[in-house]
């Protein structure tokens, strides 16, 4: 199980198991790359109460961190999955995190 840490060292600590957050590390990174600032909404079984949800402002000047739990480098990258999470950064929640898509499909095929 990973963390992503946010906000300065006594920001809030959001437990994602290390697959999903390997994926919101590349999504996230390439939102930001592109020079957007966004919210991230996370659910309830990821807030540190275990209740409602939390919409974060993402921005470049904001202290964030991944922390993974396992070794990053043998979690294999769905790029489907990469442009699901970017993709969802749009929306009206912003970013979330969305169901990965089966393996071999194509990112179309995540919105249905």
């Amino acid at each position: 199980m990973g963390r992503f840490l946010y906000g300065d060292m006594t920001g809030e600590v959001y437990r994602i198991d290390d697959r999903t957050l390997a994926h919101l590390e590349l999504a996230i990174g390439a939102q930001l790359r592109l020079g957007g600032a966004f919210a991230f909404t996370l659910e309830s079984e990821h807030v540190p109460s275990g209740r409602g949800r939390h919409v974060l402002w993402v921005h470049p000047a904001i202290a964030m961190q991944f922390r993974y739990g396992g070794d990053r480098r043998t979690i294999a990258i769905n790029p489907a999955w990469v442009a699901g999470l970017a993709a969802s950064a749009g929306g009206e929640q912003g970013m979330r995190i969305v169901p990965e898509p089966v393996a071999g499909a194509r990112a179309a095929a995540i919105y249905g």
